[in-house]
């Protein structure tokens, strides 16, 4: 009995987190497809002038109640002015961080770990304008993140501006992404080096 009880409480907060979500997304202009799920507070700070979007089926953790690990942190979606961040369908993340000051994309069926980080930019400028070259050394600088279908991204790994992540690539826990990572490949830490290919898979739970 306490079983099916604490089912039904825990079935329950899963509702209340996922209408709450949905409906802060919906103040903030960003689109949310069908059979979205929430568990716990979503952090966001989306500009007006973003493009956020969400595809059908994503699932979004964020504390401590599904998944322990990352929990000190919860999930965050950050998108500066002229943004857009992409979604894709069946994609789950938890208690993981997207920053967005020019693009980050996932394609479907893709998992992202706890305690991840997705960062377009450098956040902040570098000190030195030899650093920057002709660039304005006052503002920080941005390349699109891009990360394909059906990427298994492990725990505390940070994909950084420019990266690119092919379909079906395996990210180890605690690994940097700064560059490509080739379709199918499998790379750990430190420096995200290729150990292996995986096979390919075509939808998740599957392969070919």
């Amino acid at each position: 009995m306490l079983h099916i009880c604490r089912f039904a409480h825990d079935s329950a907060a899963v509702t209340l987190f996922t209408i709450v979500a949905r409906v802060r997304f919906a103040l903030l202009g960003v689109r949310v497809g069908p059979r979205f799920r929430a568990t716990g507070w979503i952090c966001l700070r989306i500009h007006p002038g973003a493009t956020v979007s969400l595809g059908r089926g994503c699932r979004m953790n964020s504390g401590t109640r599904i998944n322990l690990v990352g929990s000190g942190q919860r999930l965050g979606i950050y998108a500066g002015r002229n943004a857009c961040i992409a979604i894709a369908d069946r994609v789950g993340i938890s208690n993981s961080v997207i920053v967005a000051t020019d693009s980050v994309s996932i394609g479907s069926d893709t998992l992202v770990g706890g305690g991840c980080m997705l960062v377009d930019s450098d956040l902040h400028a570098l000190p030195l304008a030899a650093h920057v070259g002709n660039a304005d050394p006052r503002r920080p600088r941005s390349r699109p993140v891009q990360i394909g279908s059906c990427v298994f991204i492990g725990a505390h790994s940070m994909v950084l501006k420019g990266s690119s992540i092919g379909d079906g690539a395996i990210v180890g826990a605690g690994s940097v992404i700064a560059g490509v990572v080739e379709p199918h490949a499998v790379v750990v830490s430190p420096h995200a080096q290729a150990i292996g290919f995986s096979r390919a898979i075509t939808k998740q739970g599957g392969a070919s």
